[in-house]
């Protein structure tokens, strides 16, 4: 059994690995804490091979359903009942016991049967749709009992989440390496990897690279997906981690999203023309390769206030934007070209590595509460 742990990381679904890469940032940053992380599935995307300890694969086992209950699945965040009779209760009740301080990382809360742990220092995690969608319930639920808010997008802040701070994810930028660039290359490398159509608006970035490649086809070279295949589910979502981040160095440019609002997002409808669109993960792990990112964004000055005003990222948050960068980037001499994507494998390591990550978790919020 575990004991004094200074930081537990618990969460129903670690997606992306952000919860566990920000456990590794801390320890690189404050080697002597002791940091203990739990999901309670795997991750559900990519195979990242290395991940944070999980009890269970994909679903609960029928041996477990009636003492694993999920509370209200339509709820803003995850949030499970733990019964006595279940055999990761023991597991689950010792690590919180022994718990200086508790992270409930992405949406999520678990509750444990006859066990009230609210009175411990808690900090909550917001990520993504079900805090966006859903706010004000989330917020009604999380704000009586937790130290701090943490919040991965920007989008996301100003909601009312108390003492919330923007903490983006965290690459791992020793592992992320680029592939030497050609300076011969006589065509630009162009890609997008879309998990999600609609989230990522590929419909305008690829009919955007199509034009552009139309106008120029000696300058450019598509290598994401093709729209058709993405709207008919036809790609890999089984892809390795490892190969994910290699056919995405292999890119000069790499276009991310290009969804500024909810407007025509056909499953949240109820929340069309909302703030939405913001650089993520797979951003910074293409910067990390040597990409020069093109991406959307509403909170360039808030990051460049809260973080670095060095900010590289190229904001299109339309078409129009999009082809108008790709326009610019076309004219430019192959060593101008590898400066570019220089500068913004330099951006990731100055800011998101690892480490920064580690170090910016603990200096805002763990540092005043342990």
């Amino acid at each position: 059994m575990e004991e004094n742990i200074d930081l537990l990381i618990l969460t129903c679904y670690d997606w992306v690995t952000t919860g566990y890469k920000y456990s590794k940032g801390i320890k690189q940053y404050k080697p002597e804490l002791n940091i203990v992380c739990q999901s309670i599935f795997k991750t559900p995307c990519f195979d990242y091979g290395e991940t944070m300890p999980y009890f269970f694969t994909n679903t609960i086992p029928k041996s477990e359903q009636k003492s694993i209950i999920f509370i209200k699945k339509n709820t803003p965040y995850y949030h499970i009942y733990v019964k006595k009779t279940s055999s990761i209760y023991q597991k689950l009740y010792g690590l919180i016991s022994n718990a200086k301080v508790i992270y409930l990382h992405a949406e999520t809360y678990i509750e444990l049967e006859d066990f009230n742990y609210k009175n411990k220092p808690i900090i909550v995690g917001v990520s993504g749709h079900p805090y966006r969608r859903k706010p004000k319930e989330f917020i009604d639920f999380f704000n009586p009992f937790i130290k701090k808010g943490l919040i991965q997008c920007p989008d996301l802040l100003n909601y009312g989440l108390i003492n919330e701070e923007l903490v983006y994810y965290g690459v791992d930028t020793d592992k992320i390496l680029p592939y030497s660039f050609n300076l011969k290359n006589e065509k630009l490398k162009i890609g997008h990897f879309s998990s999600n159509p609609q989230t990522k608006g590929s419909d305008v970035i690829i009919n955007a690279i199509l034009e552009i490649k139309e106008k120029y086809p000696d300058k450019i070279e598509y290598v994401g997906y093709e729209l058709n295949d993405l709207i008919k589910n036809k790609i890999n979502h089984t892809l390795k981690w490892e190969d994910n981040i290699k056919r995405m160095a292999e890119c000069d440019i790499y276009i991310e999203t290009c969804k500024p609002y909810l407007d025509a997002y056909s499953t949240f409808t109820e929340y069309n023309n909302t703030k939405f669109g913001e650089w993520g993960n797979t951003c910074l792990e293409a910067a990390a390769s040597g990409c020069i990112v093109i991406s959307n964004s509403l909170t360039r000055e808030y990051y460049k206030k809260n973080y670095t005003t060095k900010f590289p990222l190229l904001i299109a948050n339309n078409k129009d934007a999009i082809k108008e960068h790709l326009e610019k980037l076309i004219t430019k001499t192959p060593q101008e070209i590898l400066i570019l994507k220089n500068h913004f494998r330099r951006w990731a390591i100055d800011n998101h590595s690892l480490i920064q990550t580690g170090k910016r978790f603990y200096e805002k919020i763990l540092k005043n509460i342990l």
